[in-house]
């Protein structure tokens, strides 16, 4: 779909507060998201070889933590 080609896209991975739960680089890796092919967190270091207009954040709801970062 060439026409979203620009939509910024946000992966939350969720559940974080749980010891359970996947660390970062391993969400990335089962959802086929390397740093390399993603946007970059911050304005200031975007990722010019990115693929895609798509960003990983980790958050926890219950905790509130990480989900303002994607929005």
């Amino acid at each position: 779909m060439p026409e979203l080609k620009d939509v910024p896209v946000v992966v939350f991975g969720n559940k974080v507060d749980k010891k359970e739960a996947l660390k970062e680089e391993e969400f990335r890796e089962v959802m086929n998201l390397p740093f390399h092919l993603t946007k970059g967190k911050e304005p200031s270091s975007f990722n010019p070889g990115a693929k895609a207009n798509i960003e990983v954040f980790m958050c926890s709801v219950k905790a509130r933590a990480g989900y303002s970062d994607g929005f």
